[in-house]
């Protein structure tokens, strides 16, 4: 995986995912996975954990036109769930040091 597809498809940030441009970007880079590649999109989409029968379903619902913008917003939805759920727990205080263990 190149450099430049980790920042696109797995950005750290909570402020990248919630960027327009940044979305628009992502929305054009699955749109030539779907043309291109579409085996790496599947295995994007399984690294970072989407769920296929939603995406099926929600794929169903629209107009094929639509599917990289599904996609994406799943995408995003499913990074920015990461990204709170590991600030949960790295703001969990622990007594000592055998309870964090």
């Amino acid at each position: 995986m190149s450099t430049g597809e980790e920042d696109i498809f797995f950005p750290g940030e909570l402020a990248t995912l919630q960027n327009k441009a940044y979305t628009e970007k992502l929305i054009a880079a699955i749109q030539v996975l779907i043309d291109t590649d579409f085996n790496r999109l599947i295995q994007i989409l399984y690294n970072v954990d989407i769920e296929e029968k939603q995406l099926k379903e929600n794929l169903a619902k629209q107009a094929p036109q639509q599917a990289a913008t599904i996609i994406a917003g799943m995408l995003i939805a499913r990074q920015i769930q990461k990204i709170h759920t590991r600030e949960k727990f790295k703001t969990d205080n622990h007594d000592s040091a055998e309870e964090r263990w």
